[in-house]
């Protein structure tokens, strides 16, 4: 499951995100449906994106995954099917985007959805 949703990175790295759980420092936590676990930080990754899909480079252990996107759009999927520059969901240069679970993950793909390369910059949580 994946959802688009902009909140403060420094609010999750400073302390813990629970998973359906209220928290002071975001308001109502973004929940991936039907999972309550606490996330602990789990690695990081930049990754530029051009007209060939790629893939993430996944830690060990990884549950979630923030994504900012920079430079450019990107159109991803997560279901190991290479997305097109028409095909796949879109997110704009300045968008975030969260990937929870570690098949979606793995299976994430994205191109970039114009004429410009972009630029990933993704932060890995694992399960406590």
């Amino acid at each position: 499951m994946w959802h688009t949703r902009r909140w403060p990175l420094g609010a999750v790295l400073g302390g813990l995100l629970l998973w359906g759980l209220m928290s002071p420092a975001l308001g109502p936590a973004q929940t991936c449906q039907g999972m309550t676990i606490v996330l602990v930080p789990g690695g990081y990754q930049s990754l530029a994106v051009s007209t060939v899909a790629v893939s993430l480079t996944l830690p060990s252990g990884a549950a979630y995954g923030v994504i900012d996107v920079e430079g450019a759009g990107i159109r991803y999927r997560v279901d190991n099917t290479a997305p097109t520059t028409t095909e796949g969901h879109a997110v704009a240069d300045g968008g975030e985007l969260t990937i929870c679970g570690g098949e979606a993950l793995k299976q994430f793909k994205a191109i970039r959805s114009g004429g410009s390369d972009a630029t990933l910059r993704v932060s890995y949580f694992k399960a406590r």
